[in-house]
């Protein structure tokens, strides 16, 4: 008798939910052969854009207000195709990839077994399916933004890391995004407290070496 599929709740960068059905034993590259290929996925992340190459990297849900180390920002993705250039922490990119090989059944949440209770709810079965712990991301150039922090409490200023985009991502949704990712702070309690805003500033270097941003 075969074994039953995994079915793997994938997101991506549009905050669309897709699902694979693999083997049991299916990898990364499993994942991104079930779903790249897929109309729905091609429009909503690429657009008009031509294919560049797909990738996944692991959806971190950190928690809130955590301030993080140099060591912590340096395990990011498992340190997996992460660049760490001498001049840390002024200058360091993270782009969480997981390695196409890696097996996927390790990396999605365990499902949890139903409570009893009088009236039998389906939901408890499902619910894993419904918090995706991994996200397939374009490597397409125009899709790829590299964010440098500054004056963001819990991270030092200085520390670059890569972010996926859809043809369609605003600004907001990267913000939002990103502060969820990192588990930035929103609010800040007791005297002179209050929400906690974040924005960005678009960054460059001119033909001369100058650096610039707006």
């Amino acid at each position: 008798m075969a074994a039953a599929p995994l079915i793997v709740s994938t997101l991506i960068p549009s905050g669309a939910l897709h699902f694979a059905a693999v083997q049991q034993s299916a990898t990364v590259q499993d994942i991104i052969d079930a779903l790249s290929p897929l109309e729905d996925v091609r429009d909503d992340v690429l657009g008009d854009l031509e294919d560049g190459g797909w990738a996944v990297q692991t959806i971190r849900r950190p928690r809130p207000g955590k301030p993080w180390d140099e060591e912590e920002l340096k395990q990011l993705g498992n340190g997996k195709h992460a660049l760490y250039p001498s001049s840390w922490p002024n200058s360091v990119l993270v782009a969480a990839l997981l390695t196409p090989s890696d097996p996927i059944a390790p990396l999605l949440p365990a499902v949890e077994p139903a409570p009893l209770q009088r009236h039998f709810s389906a939901f408890p079965l499902t619910s894993h399916l419904h918090t995706p712990s991994i996200r397939l991301v374009s490597l397409h150039p125009s899709l790829t933004l590299n964010l440098s922090f500054l004056r963001v409490p819990e991270i030092d200023d200085g520390f670059t890391m890569q972010w996926y985009l859809v043809r369609s991502t605003t600004v907001e949704e990267v913000i939002e995004g990103v502060a969820e990712e990192m588990g930035l702070t929103k609010v800040i309690t007791g005297p002179g407290g209050g929400t906690v805003d974040y924005a960005l500033e678009e960054a460059w270097i001119s033909s001369t070496g100058e650096e610039g941003e707006r």
